[in-house]
């Protein structure tokens, strides 16, 4: 997990965060922690020499826990070796839309093996669990940063209404963004925002995917009903750290009435934000 509540201060701490404390407090600490989700005892674990960054791992869960894993490893962005084996496989990723508690939710194991009995675990559909695993926007949002073959790849994006759309088609960088292709379809959008500004009549910040004034370039709208529910979510001071980040942006953009290619944001969990000096874009 990367996110963790300290059972001290009862306020949720991220692993990358509690990484950058002293090493006494590192030490005394490390095992004050719970699950978000279920409250399930947790405790830090430091990097690891395979590149792994920082984790939260709880142990146990509780049984229905969405934030439980079927391994010991931490969820994390993975690189292109990994993306090849879920081509190889037919892996498909099911985008889940979490309410609360960020997103590690289960991953198949990297062994593609079953439990300890030995064989591969199905779901009740029939369906090897190997061949599917669920990520929320965060994720996915680290997984394209992570991975140049993600970002190009045909995996199928199971979504929630059950459709699929390949990975390269579902997730749109936002100078691709073309409202003549794009438009009325649901997708993914991500990038670095040119600028971000606050209209003055209605009060949602209006974020600009590129520089320029045609109608034909993606912005996106923050109603201000989500501002404090975003800045609690992604620990912002305000809408404005937003600029410099990674932002991915999950809806269907469409024309406004004065032509506008525009995507207003429904939900806060429809979006996902990530500092590029954490975890900047691998080419």
């Amino acid at each position: 997990m990367q996110d963790a509540r300290s059972t001290r201060t009862g306020l949720p701490v991220t692993a990358w965060d509690f990484s950058q404390e002293s090493a006494s407090l590192i030490e005394a600490q490390r095992r004050d922690f719970a699950c978000i989700a279920c409250g399930g005892p947790a405790f830090w674990v430091k990097a690891g020499a395979s590149g792994k960054g920082p984790y939260f791992a709880a142990r146990p869960h509780a049984p229905d826990c969405g934030l439980a894993v079927r391994t010991d490893g931490p969820w994390g962005p993975e690189g292109d070796h990994d993306v090849a084996r879920w081509e190889a496989d037919q892996t498909r990723i099911l985008l889940v839309l979490p309410d609360e508690g960020g997103d590690d939710l289960p991953r198949p194991s990297s062994s593609g093996q079953g439990d300890a009995r030995g064989g591969r675990q199905f779901s009740a559909s029939g369906e090897a669990v190997s061949t599917r695993m669920q990520r929320g926007p965060q994720g996915l949002l680290r997984q394209l940063l992570a991975s140049a073959r993600f970002r190009s790849s045909d995996l199928p994006i199971v979504l929630p209404d059950g459709q699929q759309q390949a990975a390269n088609q579902f997730f749109v960088p936002f100078e691709r963004a073309d409202h003549s292709r794009h438009a009325d379809v649901l997708h993914g959008y991500w990038g670095i925002p040119s600028g971000l500004s606050r209209w003055q009549t209605s009060g949602s910040m209006y974020v600009r995917s590129l520089e320029g004034r045609d109608n034909s370039i993606l912005r996106f709208v923050i109603p201000p009903t989500l501002d404090e529910e975003i800045c609690r979510r992604f620990r912002l001071g305000s809408l404005d750290d937003l600029s410099g980040k990674y932002l991915l942006f999950i809806g269907t953009a469409s024309p406004t009435t004065t032509g506008r290619f525009t995507l207003t944001l429904a939900h806060p969990r429809f979006m996902a934000v990530v500092d590029p000096a954490i975890f900047p874009l691998v080419p």
